[in-house]
């Protein structure tokens, strides 16, 4: 069995309370214990945010249960996401060339949705065939 590699990162956006932001990142667990930086850009005159790390994002670590809880994370996350702007959590990653997969999260300051983009790829392919039946292989 080959390592699985994984890569996340954000889009920039805008945040109602930096402290805030620091602390729910801070608490935070990746898949091998990376540090997730938080970098930030001037646009228009105002200071936009993202996150990343070098492997998958797990979320907050709960010792007594020995699990982790991602829902708890991006929750946290509506709290500073400043209304009219998303937080868009994407994680691209491979297990050798065997499997190869995306997925995306985006938060806004009331709701959160996920994407797959097998799934993506392959509603858009039945799309193109004209055959909503269609169906691929994408993992050797």
């Amino acid at each position: 069995m080959a390592n699985t590699y994984t890569r996340t990162r954000t889009n920039y956006f805008r945040i109602t309370d930096l402290e805030l932001l620091t602390e729910i990142i801070g608490k935070c667990k990746t898949g091998n214990g990376d540090e997730i930086y938080i970098s930030s850009r001037k646009k228009d005159g105002e200071t936009l945010y993202s996150f990343s790390c070098q492997s998958s994002i797990d979320g907050y670590y709960d010792e007594e249960k020995e699990e982790s809880s991602f829902d708890a994370f991006t929750e946290d996350l509506k709290k500073v996401v400043m209304k009219g702007d998303s937080i868009i959590i994407y994680e691209i990653g491979h297990e050798a060339l065997r499997y190869l997969f995306g997925f995306a999260f985006i938060i806004t300051s009331d709701k959160i949705e996920s994407m797959d983009f097998s799934h993506l790829i392959l509603e858009k392919a039945a799309e193109l065939v004209g055959n909503p039946k269609y169906q691929i292989i994408l993992e050797y």
